[in-house]
């Protein structure tokens, strides 16, 4: 529209809409804050539990089963070079 064209106008998304408002309510109400930052940890609970086994996944597939106590020179050596093998990108 800023240029003149008309078209499709990009509509954020729900949760983004949702988001953008509770933002804007903490900001504005002080006593809001803390209530609704708790409830959002509540309902993005399930996401950083799958977030974070996915994680530990990724990294027991890289780094092999992580094993208690200090590793040895050749253990942090050996996990070194699996890191340099992946291919480039994200690990």
């Amino acid at each position: 529209r800023l240029f003149g064209r008309g078209g499709n106008v990009i509509r954020p998304s729900r949760h983004a809409s949702l988001t953008f408002q509770r933002w804007r309510l903490q900001f504005t109400h002080q006593a809001c804050r803390l209530p609704l930052a708790g409830l959002t940890v509540a309902l993005e609970w399930p996401d950083l539990l799958a977030h974070r086994a996915a994680d530990r996944q990724g990294r027991q597939r890289v780094l092999g089963p992580s094993a208690p106590g200090r590793a040895s020179v050749g253990a942090w050596i050996g996990r070194a070079r699996k890191i340099m093998d992946v291919a480039s990108g994200k690990i």
